[in-house]
């Protein structure tokens, strides 16, 4: 606890460094994993110590995946939202266009941050595969449920146009 600072200065640091926590998550490799324990392990605050340990699975998985897009597809399936979603960060980073159709599949994931990492990858993957994300993202949006697409109008429409740009349309 910082002297002087009252409750309100102390739950504002400790969201920044939650945020700061989860980015390196999810840049994080494997290698980073030792660290990220050895910090997790010493952290004082319990809430920050708490969200550590949240995100600790996405330092494991890039462990065991590293950069093979099988074993981040196959992480895709997993139980664990925060999995799931540096499996769609990973592919997106990993590129390659089988990485096209795991990704395109997660833009309706139940879990909002999924959505966001499939979305962002394939923001990275339209300059080289646009005309096939185009394809793919069309056929996903058809086949979405209406009250869902909806919901995520504005973020299907930013899509859109960035495939389309990346497509020559």
């Amino acid at each position: 606890k910082k002297e002087g600072a009252v409750e309100m200065e102390l739950n504002i640091l400790r969201e920044s460094r939650n945020d700061v926590a989860r980015a390196i998550a999810r840049l994080g490799t494997g290698k980073d994993l030792p660290d990220w324990q050895k910090m997790a392990a010493g952290e004082k605050d319990e809430k920050v110590k708490k969200v550590m340990q949240e995100y600790t699975p996405m330092l494991e998985a890039a462990k065991d995946c590293e950069a093979k897009l099988d074993c981040w597809t196959a992480k895709l399936a997993d139980q664990n939202k925060i999995v799931r979603e540096k499996a769609a960060y990973e592919i997106g980073r990993i590129g390659g266009e089988p990485a096209c159709d795991a990704l395109i599949k997660l833009i309706d994931d139940k879990e909002q941050a999924v959505q966001f990492g499939s979305m962002q990858g394939i923001y990275n993957l339209a300059e080289k595969h646009g005309a096939k994300l185009l394809s793919l993202y069309d056929a996903k949006v058809a086949s979405m449920d209406k009250n869902k697409a909806e919901k995520m109008k504005e973020d299907l429409k930013m899509m859109k146009l960035r495939l389309m740009k990346a497509a020559g349309r």
